[in-house]
């Protein structure tokens, strides 16, 4: 197990929210997160450091998530352009010191703390 270390900014990940644990206390995957009521579909995300894109793709999610912002991840002092589908957006994230301080709280891990977040929903409405 030794010559295995976990990464807590995975630069891609895949979600399949049918399989959570029901009394699961957190909502959040690595920089994902989505509320117990979100329970069926496949989130698939990556993140390209060279461009500063994240790319997202939700194939039958049955509720809205967040994108959360984690530094080690995402360059946030300068613009990250959030891909998804045809949907093409460019955001400017304000890092938010009382969002760490929430996400360490919720995770019980500095590593895994992000700094902010935006909402799927948002993406796709205002990208159309």
């Amino acid at each position: 197990m030794s010559q295995y270390t976990r990464s807590p900014a995975p630069e891609k990940l895949v979600w399949d929210l049918s399989t959570r644990a029901r009394m699961r206390e957190k909502d959040t995957f690595y920089w994902l997160e989505a509320g117990p009521d979100v329970s069926r579909g496949v989130i698939t995300a990556a993140y390209d450091a060279e461009t500063n894109t994240i790319t997202v793709e939700a194939e039958d999610v049955d509720g809205d998530f967040a994108i959360l912002f984690h530094p080690a991840l995402v360059d946030v002092s300068r613009p990250v352009t959030i891909r998804t589908g045809e949907i093409v957006r460019t955001v400017r994230v304000n890092p938010s010191e009382e969002f760490l301080k929430a996400s360490i709280l919720e995770n019980g891990d500095p590593a895994l703390a992000c700094v902010g977040r935006i909402m799927y929903s948002e993406i796709v409405s205002q990208g159309r």
